[in-house]
């Protein structure tokens, strides 16, 4: 104002000064427009004087908070950045949440806080508690959480990354007592800090005190009784059991009281059925597990000379009590082993699986589905004119155990049993695979020169496409008609659950694509029980083969990739029918049930096939239905076990081996396999353009085997890596 109390008509400069700031504190004055601005960086009370020339005034201004953000601090005071997940190892998060003001400084009043879990991960939950120290969200599981803090519309959310962290390892069983000189399972889990199973894999080194471990957790126990701990370690966790091992007193039969009362009723007759035998397995399971006792008293029984009862029962029982590779699985979940304290539930899937078939092989198309067939086993004498191959390679199969019908029909019959219960047992025969020089020619079949029993169950369900026909061994054929024959289908089915066994000498799935692509010789010696021998087209003779012709020999032959002559299909196994001496020529049948090739020359053989192989039907025998005395060892040959069984007389015949020449470094192909692929259904109405996409189809799918070489003479380590 001027010396007449009037405002000036335009402002001079001034000059901003401070007599009094809060603590931290300072203020500011600009003038623009005749409009003075004073800035403030901290709340509280300010003394100010302006300024200009001799002119001064003083004044205060009180600035007052104003809550404007919510900041989260750690345990240890230190801001938390929120804009993403706070990482957190334990099983709780420590916050202090504070009020901020305009200024980013604490308001000097905290108001009251409210706070909401949001999120959670799947069957996780987060729980929230104030105390003076501060605030605690607590967590039940690893995974992300999101919590949300708010004072009245001024809010805060706060994400959590819940890490897993190894706190713990658990064994299972937990102390338990074993026998001395027995086995038992040990299962090691790798815990976090909720005591949930680690999501990745943790490697356990296993160790014991007495007796010895491997690294699969199978502990042996040692002939010390005692008491030994069990380790399972990672790092510098460990998670620690004890084991009892006791010595038990001679087994002289069944000691628990029910089992032994069971035992006694069924066994009345001196020996046990299939029937009485599945009543006998199950009963160990009533009261819900099978104890180290029962366990004990049904290997007993499954081994014992006392107790007699037919061999493919006692095959199929010891199947169920024993290890075996196939009990991994059951119905695509996993199973495993009979052990002590296992579940009845395991008990009844296993003795469901070997005895009732119920764990049937996985199929190799989303639409094809299983249903009961209705059809006959056998319709008459089984024979070549009963194959009808399906969409799956495995043509050498259907080759050799048609061939082998044709020459001898009992030979097949002799595979199965018919259980009257809608299942089958059927035989096949184990043992090491190889082939070898021996007098002379290329033996193939097994190491040994003979294989032993074993067996599987097939109920009578059977792939089948959407219009109700077989999809696999007898395409096309209406599963619920009764003049479907059956015979080859569950022979395929039962080769497929097989191959799980690890006999088989492939993959050891229990699927259908798993026995596609292979070569006869094998299929004829795990049917008959002893070798065939394998010829090459190349060094061979034609009076070889007709006189395996003429003397009731099953001949099946491999083609090269490359065949056409006759209408061959390539990399495909033939059944070789017969020769007429009159035009010297032999007649083909193709597995397929249709598309045969013309009559064919030796010489048209020779450029077109790799190798042929030839075997006796005729010493084949039944599966005996008769109870037997026997006992059992395990014979581990290579990466094979088989069953050897003794009686009272046994003979074993042992074949040297020999590093064979190779008789044909140009053969072909081992196998081709013949796709129907979708066109099943369509069977009676195929035509040759359908039959040349058939074969084109199959020729793709074992594109990958048009290098291989039959090579009838090669080492076992090549021959391990062909056949696998």
């Amino acid at each position: 104002f001027d010396q007449f109390g009037q405002a000036m008509t335009s402002l001079p400069a001034l000059t901003w000064a401070t007599t009094q700031v809060p603590t931290g504190g300072t203020a500011s004055g600009t003038l623009s427009a005749g409009v003075a601005t004073l800035n403030f960086t901290r709340a509280g009370a300010y003394g100010l004087t302006v300024r200009s020339g001799v002119a001064t005034t003083a004044f205060q201004v009180a600035v007052a908070q104003t809550m404007t953000s919510l900041s989260a601090l750690g345990s240890d005071n230190r801001a938390l950045i929120t804009t993403s997940p706070i990482i957190v190892s334990g099983t709780s998060q420590t916050l202090r949440v504070r009020a901020l003001d305009q200024f980013g400084q604490l308001m000097a009043t905290q108001p009251t806080l409210n706070w909401t879990a949001l999120t959670a991960p799947a069957s996780g939950s987060a729980t929230i508690q104030s105390t003076d120290s501060g605030t605690v969200v607590s967590f039940d599981r690893a995974g992300t959480y999101t919590v949300k803090v708010n004072a009245g519309s001024t809010l805060l959310n706060i994400s959590f990354n819940v890490t897993q962290r190894l706190t713990s390892i658990g064994v299972t069983p937990g102390s338990t007592s074993v026998n001395s000189g027995s086995a038992q399972q040990f299962v090691g889990r790798a815990l976090d800090q909720f005591q949930q199973v680690m999501n990745t894999t943790t490697p356990l080194a296993w160790s014991a005190s007495g007796g010895t471990i491997n690294a699969s957790g199978v502990y042996t126990a040692g002939a010390q009784a005692g008491t030994y701990a069990i380790s399972a370690r990672s790092g510098t966790i460990v998670g620690t059991i004890s084991v009892s091992i006791t010595t038990p007193p001679p087994q002289t039969g069944i000691r628990d009281a029910a089992l032994r009362s069971t035992l006694d009723s069924l066994y009345a007759d001196g020996s046990l059925n299939r029937t009485e035998m599945i009543q006998l397995l199950r009963s160990a399971g009533t009261d819900g597990t099978v104890d180290q006792a029962e366990l004990a008293d049904l290997r007993w029984l499954v081994s014992s000379t006392s107790i007699a009862m037919p061999s493919y029962v006692r095959e199929l029982a010891r199947d169920v009590v024993n290890e075996s590779p196939a009990n991994r699985f059951f119905q695509g979940a996993s199973a495993g082993n009979l052990v002590a304290g296992s579940n009845s539930s395991l008990l009844n899937k296993l003795v469901d699986k070997w005895f009732l078939g119920a764990d049937m092989p996985a199929l190799t198309s989303t639409s094809l589905t299983y249903q009961i067939s209705t059809g006959n086993l056998f319709n008459g004498a089984p024979s070549r004119a009963d194959t009808r191959q399906g969409s799956i390679g495995d043509c050498y199969f259907i080759a050799s155990i048609a061939a082998i019908a044709d020459q001898n029909p009992d030979a097949v019959r002799n595979m199965f049993i018919d259980n009257g219960d809608n299942t089958y047992t059927v035989r096949f025969y184990a043992g090491a695979l190889g082939q070898f020089n021996q007098n002379g020619t290329i033996t193939a079949g097994f190491v040994s020169g003979t294989g032993v029993a074993d067996y599987v169950t097939v109920n009578r369900k059977l792939a089948t496409t959407s219009s109700g026909r077989l999809a696999y061994s007898g395409a096309g054929q209406v599963a619920s008609s009764s003049a479907t024959t059956l015979w080859i289908a569950l022979a395929e089915k039962a080769y497929a659950q097989w191959n799980e066994t690890g006999n088989e000498g492939r993959d050891g799935t229990n699927t259908y694509r798993g026995i596609e692509g292979g070569w006869m010789s094998n299929v004829n010696a795990q049917v008959l029980g002893y070798n065939s021998t394998n010829y090459s087209l190349s060094s061979s003779t034609k009076q070889t083969m007709i006189t395996a012709l003429n003397s009731g020999r099953s001949v099946t032959i491999g083609t090269m990739p490359t065949a056409n002559a006759g209408g061959l299909v390539g990399s495909h196994a033939y059944i070789v029918a017969g020769y007429n001496a009159g035009t010297d020529m032999f007649t083909l049948h193709n597995p397929w049930g249709f598309q045969h090739p013309t009559a064919l020359t030796w010489a048209q053989l020779q450029s077109n096939c790799s190798a042929f192989s030839t075997t006796n039907p005729a010493g084949s025998t039944a599966i005996s239905l008769n109870s037997v005395h026997s006992s059992a060892t395990d014979t581990l040959i290579g990466n094979w076990t088989t069953i050897v069984v003794t009686t009272s007389s046994t003979t074993v015949a042992n074949t040297t081996l020999t590093e064979s020449n190779r008789l044909n470094s140009d053969s072909e192909p081992i196998e081709n396999v013949s796709a129907f692929e979708n066109h099943t259904s369509e069977w009676v109405t195929w035509d040759d353009t359908q039959a040349q996409e058939i074969t084109e189809i199959e020729s793709q799918i074992l594109s990958d085997l048009d290098s291989l070489s039959v090579d009838l003479a090669m080492s076992m380590e090549h021959l391990d890596a062909i056949l696998g």
